[in-house]
């Protein structure tokens, strides 16, 4: 909601940055998730953390963590509390690299948060390389090629991020 200390910072600033935490980090970023900046202002510290600024924007990003998404903020809209961010750089750690330097997903094991079950688990295991040639599978209503649609989280040349704040 807009009387979280993170969401005024962002509109205070016009920037925020997303920073994805790895296995290693669950405990520290569930502290940071859960703690209110109003009553703990020092909780990414007491979390262990250290913060530098962005180059990019106006807003840190932690040093430890493996991946930063770093945005302009588009809108803000109170009433739905939906955040609408343009990403302008992705900050990744060298060792999350392959060797010609371009990001290797399976290095990074960032963790994701299931709001159904409350566990954090690793993400990182490649199930299918996207745009492949598959076979047409037939849903009755016509074709379709499995794994063209949905859900995709875009670490490069995004355009835009939304995000909904509690």
């Amino acid at each position: 909601s807009g009387g979280h200390k993170t969401v005024k910072n962002i509109l205070k600033r016009g920037a925020f940055t997303v920073s994805m935490g790895g296995a290693e980090h669950a405990a520290a970023c569930d502290y940071v998730g859960i703690e209110s900046g109003n009553s703990m202002p020092d909780k990414v510290a007491r979390a262990g953390f250290h913060v530098t600024k962005s180059e990019h924007v106006d807003a840190p990003v932690i040093d430890e963590l493996p991946l930063a998404l770093e945005c302009k903020l588009v809108s803000y809209d109170e009433e739905t509390r939906l955040l609408t961010g343009e990403i302008v750089n992705v900050s990744v750690d060298e060792r999350a690299l392959d060797e010609n330097g371009k990001l290797a997903v399976e290095k990074l094991y960032v963790i994701t948060f299931d709001y159904a079950n409350h566990g954090y688990y690793v993400l990182g295991e490649k199930v299918v390389s996207a745009f492949a040639p598959r076979p047409v599978f037939s849903s009755g209503r016509g074709a379709f090629l499995p794994f063209r649609s949905g859900f995709r989280l875009c670490l490069c040349k995004t355009d835009a991020l939304v995000l909904k704040s509690r």
